[in-house]
């Protein structure tokens, strides 16, 4: 049983296998979780194909993460900060046609997050 098991001497080869063990199920469940991840993200991509939009996806996260900051540090946002939520807002629910460049946008909300926390 476990008990006698762990009762038994420790010399460096058992704690080698036993630290090998845990970090071999470790990075099992890492590679799990993030084949899991993209597996969702391609299963939503074919159940629907127009639906899923990825630039709109990371913009709801991006609006997400500022609203947090902007909670968190109860004070007023910047103008810059509000521009940038505005831009996500745009790519997140506006149509195609009348998007900002998706790249520079992201750059934009990255700064006002670093800006935000200091």
């Amino acid at each position: 049983d476990l008990k006698t098991w762990l009762a038994q001497p420790w010399d460096g080869r058992r704690l080698a296998k036993v630290a090998g063990s845990i970090i071999g199920v470790v990075a099992l469940a890492v590679l799990l979780a993030r084949l899991g991840g993209s597996g969702w993200q391609r299963w939503r991509r074919w159940r629907q194909p127009r639906g899923y939009d990825p630039v709109r996806q990371k913009a709801g996260q991006w609006i997400g993460h500022l609203r947090d900051i902007s909670e968190d540090r109860e004070r007023r946002t910047e103008d810059s900060t509000r521009q940038v939520v505005a831009e996500l807002q745009r790519l997140r629910y506006g149509r195609r046609e009348t998007w900002p460049e998706p790249r520079g946008v992201f750059r934009r909300a990255k700064q006002a997050r670093r800006a935000a926390r200091r």
